[in-house]
């Protein structure tokens, strides 16, 4: 976020985000490797999937336990509530 927002760095670069993931402790071998094979392109994709599903259109959109979404910058107890929501639904389930 920083380098793009901020920076204005081109995070399509493979060798910019192959810095910036060694930057928060990623190997930079690793991370070259992840992005030549397209190691996470499926998980992407449903990431991708799941935001067409939730109808998201815009950031920020936090989703919450695959099932809930909370639209726009919020204040933190609409966040929390959210949150709180969904961990008593997922306690219940389990017991």
């Amino acid at each position: 976020m920083r380098a793009y927002f901020t920076e204005g760095e081109q995070i399509s670069v493979w060798d910019t985000l192959v810095r910036l993931m060694a930057e928060v402790g990623v190997d930079p071998i690793e991370a070259r490797e992840a992005l030549e094979l397209d190691r996470f392109g499926d998980d992407v994709r449903e990431d991708e999937a799941l935001a067409a599903q939730l109808g998201i259109q815009g950031v920020p959109y936090f989703v919450i336990d695959r099932r809930y979404g909370v639209s726009g910058a919020q204040p933190p107890e609409i966040l929390l509530g959210a949150l709180q929501r969904a961990w008593d639904e997922a306690v219940s389930i389990d017991a």
